[in-house]
């Protein structure tokens, strides 16, 4: 019998169950809560079933960077726990097999998982991102949060609102529109026909008015109202409240990683953003690949870290592996928003700041790994 290879195999398969358990049950949670989110904003613009089964995909994709690092740790702590509290990583020791063992199967798994991570936060999520404002775009620019035979309200405050007889995508037959915007002079436009059209960058719509009436209700105190007939009147609406914004004009998350390459070094050459940029400043694309660059490492070092935490466990292994988990975690991922804001206050270099939790959890594993009064 080959007892490494024998020992490798068991370990790892012990950790990846857990794994697997803690991907799925973080990344439900993770995509639950962010999916909700989503639809709150694409509800009113009428999405589909489809539509939100695309978004459901691309969230996924995006989580996946922060999920499987995670996962990964829970998995080292939670299958390495179970091993202690069962007394099998004493039986390894009286074997002569010491805790560096454990790191033939482990360290090649985070390697793999550091990998993985890196190019989902390369490419997914920042195409993800770019997708669902697709989605959004397509919803908004269609018109088809505007119900037929329905009221539709055109501001999250009920302020303004459209009913239509019909609808045939763009066009509306029979218009009637309530505007209350201006509590001084409130008014009501009824038109025999309308046509919807969307500026995606800037989240401005306009409704193409053709033949009606506009009927402005009179000032307080005042009796009567004045009426206004048109043959086309131009009606702006700002719905950059239920879609977040212009949906074309990405900022630096949104672009891949060659992408923002591209745009520092254009910042290099010409001293400036590329002139099509939402974000004008260099700090944004400087932080979001220092970013991309540390976040891999977190699956190295937090099971660097697990495996001496792991094997000193000697009871209520799952338990204390989810409550380990769930703090490394925390302290990890509030220490690189930490590391944002020092980046914005302060002129530490990006990747100094977001490299100092690698660090420092590092260090805290070396130590870990170094103290004597852990059987090694």
């Amino acid at each position: 019998m080959n007892f490494p290879r024998t020992l490798t195999r068991y370990v790892l398969t012990e950790t990846l169950v857990y794994t697997g358990l803690g991907v799925l049950a973080l990344g439900a949670i993770l995509i639950g809560q962010n999916l909700l989110r989503q639809l709150l904003d694409l509800v009113p613009l009428g999405v589909t079933a489809g539509d939100a089964a695309a978004v459901t995909v691309d969230l996924a994709l995006m989580m996946a960077g922060y999920v499987l690092p995670v996962g990964l740790l829970f998995g080292t702590l939670a299958g390495l726990g179970r091993l202690a509290s069962d007394r099998e990583i004493l039986a390894m020791r009286a074997l002569g097999v010491g805790r560096s063992m454990l790191l033939i199967p482990l360290l090649p798994a985070a390697l793999l998982v550091a990998a993985g991570t890196a190019v989902l936060l390369d490419e997914a999520q920042p195409l993800g991102r770019r997708h669902i404002r697709a989605v959004v775009a397509g919803l908004a620019s269609s018109g088809g949060f505007i119900q037929a035979a329905g009221f539709t309200d055109l501001d999250r405050g009920g302020h303004r609102t459209i009913f239509a007889d019909k609808r045939e995508g763009r066009i509306l037959e029979g218009v009637l529109l309530s505007d209350r915007s201006d509590a001084a002079r409130p008014f009501v436009v009824a038109a025999e026909r309308g046509e919807f059209k969307l500026d995606s960058e800037s989240g401005l719509a306009a409704l193409i008015l053709e033949r009606g009436d506009v009927h402005f209700e009179g000032e307080p105190g005042e009796k009567g109202s004045q009426r206004i007939a048109f043959r086309r009147l131009n009606y702006e609406i700002d719905l950059s409240s239920m879609i977040g914004g212009g949906v074309e004009r990405y900022t630096a998350p949104d672009f891949t990683t060659s992408e923002i390459r591209d745009i520092l070094h254009h910042f290099d050459e010409q001293g400036e953003a590329p002139e099509e940029m939402r974000v004008r400043e260099r700090g944004p694309y400087e932080r979001e690949i220092a970013r991309r660059s540390a976040l891999p490492g977190a699956a190295v070092v937090l099971v660097l870290l697990a495996i001496p935490l792991a094997t000193r466990v000697s009871s209520s292994a799952r338990s204390v592996g989810l409550m380990l988990c769930i703090g490394l975690s925390v302290l990890y991922y509030a220490s690189l928003s930490a590391a944002t804001v020092l980046i914005a206050q302060t002129d530490t270099p990006a990747r100094v700041a977001m490299w100092a939790p690698n660090l420092v959890f590092g260090l805290a594993a070396l130590g870990l790994w170094l103290r004597r009064d852990v059987p090694r």
